[in-house]
Order: structure tokens, then sequence, then C-alpha cells
């Protein structure tokens, strides 16, 4: 296990995504490091191509350092920013996760445990708020030598190695003057041509 405080840098967090990323390309999943938008001047730290369905579905991950329950709201606050102003980008329709959050409890058994909006750490209501713009986190894990990934959007599981994709967390949050709709996630076919 690494804990979050040793997380000191980002290139330290990134490499723990990395390592997590290599460990799915047998499961077909694909990534580009620093992905630059289309729309331009900003990157992503990873664009995700995972299988799904007979097409692929994409998502973005967004690395920081020394993410953990006790994250401050103004770090929050900024990276929030920083991922919705991506988010509002024409050529981004697709999730990203703000990673890595490293704890030593097991994801899944915590959000039991805290079910409704009382008691909970700053990263489970920052989940619970920014997925509504399309923003959410990735929690790791290490066990026997392998990293594993749960990604957590609006307060759901989005992705698990344990149970792959939930189809009723594909959603993409369309904002049309003030009403906010959820749309099917895109999957993309085979002719979509990517790394």
């Amino acid at each position: 296990m690494v804990p979050e405080h040793f997380i000191k840098d980002e290139a330290f967090a990134s490499n723990i995504v990395r390592k997590y990323l290599n460990s799915k390309k047998k499961d077909g999943w694909r990534y580009e490091e620093e992905y630059e938008l289309k729309s331009g001047w900003a990157r992503l730290d990873y664009l995700v191509k995972a299988p799904y369905e007979g097409g692929h579905i994409f998502f973005g991950i967004e690395c920081k350092k020394s993410l953990s329950k006790y994250t401050s709201w103004s770090d929050l606050a900024k990276y929030f920013e920083q991922m919705v102003a991506y988010q509002t980008r024409p050529d981004v329709s697709y999730p990203i996760f703000l990673a890595p959050i490293v704890e030593d409890e097991n994801v899944n058994n915590f959000y039991k445990k805290y079910p409704s909006y009382t008691n909970l750490n700053n990263i489970q209501v920052f989940d619970r708020l920014a997925g509504r713009l399309n923003v959410g986190v990735m929690y790791m894990s290490h066990t026997k030598g392998n990293w594993g990934a749960t990604l957590r959007l609006r307060d759901g599981t989005y992705y698990s190695d344990h149970r792959g994709f939930r189809k009723d967390r594909l959603k993409i949050s369309v904002t049309k003057n003030s009403h906010i709709t959820r749309v099917p996630q895109k999957i993309w076919g085979q002719e979509y041509n990517y790394g």
C-alpha cells in the first residue's frame, strides 16, 4: 500500500495511474498520455479508450498529488475548476476522473457504511457534487503487487475491476440553457481511429 502522504508530486501520482493502465492493456484498454485536446490550450494527463459492447468508450484522468479524504476544500475547488474547464470544451464528451485516491479502506465498504450525506469526507462530497458536471474520482488500491481501481461518478460506481463498466452510470450530463439532462455516453465503433 502506498499511503497518500507518500504521493508528494504529480509525477509520482501519474506513475501509479500509468502502472494501472498498463496492466489493463491485456483487457484491450489503450491510453494516450498528455493528450492535447483538439480545441487547444489544454492537456489531459490521460485519455483512456476502453472496449465496451463491441465499441469503445473514452474517459479522461487528471492526476494530482496527495489526494485523500483529508484533501482541503480549497485544493479540491482548484482541481474542480480545472476539470470543468476541460468539460466546457466542444471536443470533450466523456467524464474526467481525479486520481489517484489511495485509501486504506475498501471504497465500496466505506460508501456502504455512510450512505447518507452525513459523516462524509471531502472526497466523497466532491464525488457527489462534481459528478453532476461529469467529473469523478478514481480510487486505487494495491494488493498482491498489483494496482486496482474503482471509478466513481455521481455517487455511484462508473467502473470497477470486479464488475466492469456499469451501463446505468454511462451517462453524460448535458446543459442546455438552464436545464441539465443526462444522455447515454457515446460508444465509439471500431472505425474511430485512436492509437
